[in-house]
């Protein structure tokens, strides 16, 4: 039994150098793998994107829906259109079985066929296509015009003046005879005269106009009696000699046309010429976009800046586990020791 011992160290010391050996070689490799935090190697098992689905509508209305009967965390989504980024949405957590959900709109392309794609920033993606179909105009018939019938004129019945009979008168042979003759006289139709115009009356020659006043002539313009010297006028009079003609001034207001700001003033002291469409409108300067020149009583409150909290997503570099305690040299110089030592132990029984 004695010579069997040296057998027993040698093959144990062996057995443990193989397994230092190995041992050793699988931390020196784990040690020098690259692993990123943020970059599992397994999916998480929350996720479920069969029933956690996004969906972008021809009218460009960007939904989520959680069908699943997990609890699913919050992220944020991003639109493309064309493979082009058009939008990015906060999603938020979810209870199981929730209903659809409304994250934003989005403007599509307008009158053509484009592509969708959503992708969540933890997990999941949709994507899909819209044909936008161009309506085809119907092209109606026009009517056919209804034929006017014009009426025939009635004709005026004229009267007839049949002659009146002329009696004979008739005597004995022994009598007196007178023979006479009755004629019926034709009346003759008296004219009707025709009315003098008067002043700003309606005429078509001058000779109306001047039956009743040799100043008085047609006017061209109204085609009424007028004074010859100031046919302008509708009572046919004529101003004093002497009044100069003022020209009326123009009276502006609100949104009036105009071509300065002193055109403006006369309203008030806040009004200027704005140009409104490439031409000037007197606009009240506290609010010239005002076509009714309003202006709020109460003072509007300064917009409030949104803080906008940029979501970075931090570049993180892969690192390297430290590796263990000892390395492959430190455990091959034991493995070698081991064996010396079995040799020795050896020879020494």
């Amino acid at each position: 039994m004695k010579k069997y011992i040296p057998a027993l160290i040698i093959v144990s010391v062996f057995g443990l150098a193989g397994a230092g050996l190995f041992t050793a070689t699988r931390l020196y490799q784990l040690g020098t793998q690259r692993v990123a935090p943020n970059a599992p190697q397994s999916e998480p098992s929350a996720w479920d994107c069969s029933g956690y689905t996004f969906n972008v509508t021809s009218e460009g209305v960007v939904t989520v829906i959680n069908n699943t009967d997990r609890n699913e965390p919050s992220q944020t989504a991003d639109v493309f259109i064309d493979n082009n980024k058009v939008a990015t949405f906060d999603v938020p957590g979810f209870s199981p079985f929730s209903p659809l959900l409304t994250l934003g709109t989005i403007t599509p392309p307008a009158n053509s066929t484009f592509s969708w794609r959503v992708v969540g920033s933890l997990d999941c993606q949709n994507s899909g296509n819209h044909t936008i179909q161009t309506p085809t105009p119907t092209v109606s018939a026009s009517p056919s015009p209804t034929p006017t019938t014009s009426a025939s004129p009635t004709p005026t019945p004229t009267a007839t003046v049949e002659p009146t009979p002329t009696p004979t008168a008739s005597v004995s042979p022994n009598t007196c005879q007178i023979s006479f003759t009755i004629s019926a006289k034709t009346p003759t139709p008296t004219p009707s005269q025709t009315p003098t115009p008067a002043c700003d009356s309606s005429c078509t020659t001058d000779s109306q106009c001047q039956a009743l006043d040799k100043n008085l002539v047609c006017y061209s313009a109204t085609r009424t009696c007028r004074n010859v010297n100031a046919p302008e006028r509708n009572d046919c009079s004529l101003r004093p000699s002497g009044t100069p003609t003022s020209t009326p001034t123009p009276r502006f207001e609100c949104n009036s046309r105009c071509s300065s700001d002193s055109e403006c003033k006369t309203i008030g002291s806040t009004y200027s010429c704005v140009q409104i469409s490439g031409e000037g409108r007197c606009r009240d300067t506290r609010n010239s976009q005002s076509a009714t020149c309003q202006v709020s009583s109460t003072k509007s409150p300064s917009p409030t800046a949104s803080a906008q909290v940029a979501t970075t997503t931090p570049t993180v570099t892969p690192v390297s586990l430290p590796a263990a305690g000892f390395g492959l040299p430190t455990v091959a110089t034991g493995a070698t020791a081991l064996v010396l030592l079995a040799i020795a132990a050896f020879f020494a029984f």
